[in-house]
């Protein structure tokens, strides 16, 4: 019988990985509207700043959409030259700490977005007038996907026993 930790990570991980394919869509949209762009300044002369806006918010979509899977798999910026010099006991504990001040990250990030969004929401972009809501809005969905992607990292490592973690 799968416990809930399990059912909620399998959950989040699907729903990372629909936003992976989200990301990998902005890629491409990001890739052809800059060149559109290019095309646009070089051979037009031509500045097509709705071009440039759009290119811009695939660019948030590809980042912020694209973290979520990162972090439940491990692939995030990770530096482990210290982890790896520790005995695994001090290993689970230092990584233990690590996934909690990613939590924490990912908590002091939504609660910045939405005091900066009290304020911007009101207006919107200059060259599309797209809501600055729905401009912002792939950003702070993916960093709450990743806080809740990091909470399951972080209960993940708390129950898993010492010896699980490799040396």
């Amino acid at each position: 019988m799968t416990s809930g930790l399990d059912f909620s990570g399998s959950l989040v991980e699907r729903i990372a990985r629909a936003c992976e394919q989200v990301a990998i869509a902005a890629l491409f949209a990001m890739t052809g509207l800059i060149m559109l762009q290019m095309i646009g300044r070089e051979l037009f002369t031509l500045g097509l700043p709705e071009v440039d806006e759009l290119a811009r918010w695939s660019g948030l979509c590809l980042v912020y959409l694209a973290t979520p899977l990162l972090f439940l798999q491990g692939r995030h910026v990770s530096v482990d030259i210290v982890l790896n010099l520790l005995s695994p006991k001090w290993r689970r504990w230092a990584m233990v700490l690590i996934e909690a001040l990613t939590v924490l990250f990912a908590l002091a990030f939504l609660a910045g977005g939405y005091m900066f969004m009290q304020r911007a929401a009101r207006f919107a972009t200059p060259a599309l007038g797209m809501p600055n809501l729905l401009f912002f809005a792939p950003a702070l969905l993916g960093m709450a996907l990743s806080l809740v992607a990091g909470w399951v990292r972080l209960v993940r490592l708390i129950r898993i026993p010492t010896t699980g973690i490799a040396s």
